[in-house]
C-alpha cells in the first residue's frame, strides 16, 4: 500500500505531465486539428446519414473530454520538486 506522500507525489508527477501535454504546441495543434476535421466530417455528410453524423458528434464529444481531462489533470496538485522537499523536510 502506498503512502499518502507517495501518492501525493505520484499525483504531482501526473499533474506536471499533463501542464506538459497541454502546453505543447504540437499537442494543441493536433486537438484543433483533430477537432476541426470532425467538425467538417460531420457537416459534409449527407443530411440523410444520420449514423455518419452521430458518430462524428460522438467523436467530438470524446476528444473534448480528452481534453478536459488533461487540462483537470494539469491543474491539481504541486510541482514534484515541491512535495519532494516537503516531504523530505517532513522525515
Amino acid at each position: 500500500m502506498k503512502s499518502k506522500e507517495q501518492r501525493r507525489l505520484e499525483q504531482a508527477e501526473r499533474s506536471q505531465a499533463a501542464r506538459r501535454l497541454i502546453e505543447d504546441p504540437f499537442v494543441v495543434a493536433w486537438f484543433e486539428t483533430e477537432h476541426s476535421s470532425l467538425v467538417r466530417q460531420m457537416l459534409e455528410a449527407p443530411i440523410s446519414d444520420d449514423e455518419t453524423r452521430r458518430t462524428k458528434a460522438i467523436e467530438i464529444r470524446v476528444l473534448d473530454a480528452l481534453l478536459k481531462k488533461i487540462q483537470a489533470e494539469a491543474s491539481t496538485g504541486k510541482q514534484p520538486q515541491d512535495e519532494y522537499k516537503r516531504t523530505i523536510a517532513n522525515e
